[in-house]
């Protein structure tokens, strides 16, 4: 499959305490051979913290000047 799970285009996204994960039809690829999250096209993408992306080829891919922020938290990341 080459659908991803979350394409931020154009925009900026925050997000925290959230799961993402890639579940393949039984005697399929173990993982997806796709994106978890995508930023593209200047964006932003802001991690909170609890944040997973699992079974995907690529879990996030920051590309085209886009930007990747982790929260600066005192809790433990």
């Amino acid at each position: 499959d080459n659908v991803g799970a979350i394409v931020v285009k154009n925009s900026s996204l925050t997000i925290s305490d959230i799961a993402i994960e890639s579940r393949e039809p039984i005697g399929a690829l173990d993982r997806s051979t796709s994106v978890g999250i995508s930023v593209e096209d200047e964006s932003t993408l802001t991690l909170g913290q609890g944040v997973v992306v699992k079974n995907f080829e690529t879990g996030i891919h920051i590309k085209e000047k886009s930007n990747l922020i982790q929260s600066s938290s005192t809790t433990n990341q």
